[in-house]
């Protein structure tokens, strides 16, 4: 397939503008917290059986201490904390939903300046 890029980019581009819509519903109905905690769960669930079928098992235990450390604070503070701040209430009201996404579209420009 000669626009196999394009085809996954335009791909990823719907499953974010879907998501962004659905977690903005979510997170109105029910709130920040309980939408982050489901999302993580499903996440840590589903990479657990793509894991498990890829590796073999369900949890890399091969992995030093300081790199599980290392990806659980930084998964705490960028997934969790980030995400409440993101889907309160009050930036909500601030900003558009979809333009505070859009705005975070920019952030792999950020860390590699």
């Amino acid at each position: 397939m000669p626009f196999t890029g394009e085809a996954i980019a335009l791909a990823t581009v719907l499953c974010w503008t879907f998501s962004v819509q659905f977690f903005a519903a979510a997170s109105r109905e029910v709130g920040a917290i309980p939408v982050n905690i489901i999302r993580i769960s499903v996440a840590l669930f589903l990479f657990s059986i793509l894991l498990f079928f890829r590796e073999g098992v369900v949890v890399p235990v091969e992995f030093p201490i300081r790199s599980w450390l290392l990806l659980s604070l930084s998964g705490v503070i960028g997934f969790f904390i980030g995400d409440i701040f993101l889907l309160s209430q009050s930036a909500l009201f601030l900003f558009q939903f979809s333009c505070i996404k859009s705005m975070s579209l920019f952030e792999p420009l950020v860390v590699l300046l």
